[in-house]
């Protein structure tokens, strides 16, 4: 993370730092964003699960992104 690289779409679910994504509150640091596009697909996720490990892994559902890295257009 930190390169400045575009690696994916969404759309921010919750800014709410209690809101939860997989039972676990975001906390301030993050943003909860449903992933619609994985541009690069072998993105390491920030909070992986047991489920998710890569950000191609979570098209079509949320994860928890750092809002420092989330570009707003």
């Amino acid at each position: 993370m930190g390169t400045g690289k575009v690696v994916g779409e969404g759309t921010i679910a919750s800014r709410d730092p209690l809101a939860k994504v997989h039972h676990i509150c975001l906390g301030p640091d993050c943003w909860k964003v449903w992933v619609t596009i994985a541009l690069v697909e072998d993105t390491p996720l920030y909070r992986a699960t047991s489920e998710f490990h890569v950000l191609s892994d979570a098209i079509g559902s949320t994860i928890a992104w750092p809002k420092n890295y989330i570009l707003l257009e």
